[in-house]
């Protein structure tokens, strides 16, 4: 009996269609004490996969962007806020976004805080990873 992933990565293989942006890299990071600003990529990019991984006892908020720089973490405006849960006693929370792709125009950057509003500035704290699959297109 095949798992759902095995469902799912015969599909993605198999998928009429799909331009050679499809194919994605692994990047991947780890918080820091602050607010993380991070341009992962300039210029048009394709985002498939978003795994972040929470192993602290606070909830954060991954915060994504289209911008050509990094972004300014309480003055720039997300295209996407993404809660990351926490784990009991320090296991990990996390969740996965599998999703049809994310194009980011300018670019692809992001933030990682302490709170949900646009205007929060609040630094996150050490025990957070965040891992992506991305790409760059040219359509």
């Amino acid at each position: 009996m095949k798992s759902w992933l095995g469902y799912l990565v015969g599909a993605v293989a198999l998928a009429p269609g799909v331009g050679a942006y499809a194919q994605s890299a692994p990047v991947s990071y780890l918080s820091t004490a602050s607010t993380n600003a991070t341009l992962v990529q300039a210029g048009r990019t394709f985002v498939k996969v978003i795994l972040p991984i929470n192993t602290t006892t606070t909830v954060y908020y991954l915060k994504l962007y289209d911008k050509a720089t990094a972004p300014t973490c309480g003055t720039d405006t997300p295209k996407w806020r993404i809660p990351i849960p926490f784990g009991a006693s320090n296991s990990g929370g996390g969740i996965s976004l599998p999703n049809d792709g994310l194009q980011f125009q300018l670019g692809f950057g992001f933030c990682l805080v302490g709170g949900i509003a646009d205007n929060d500035s609040s630094n996150a704290a050490t025990g957070v990873t965040l891992n992506f699959g991305i790409s760059q297109f040219t359509r």
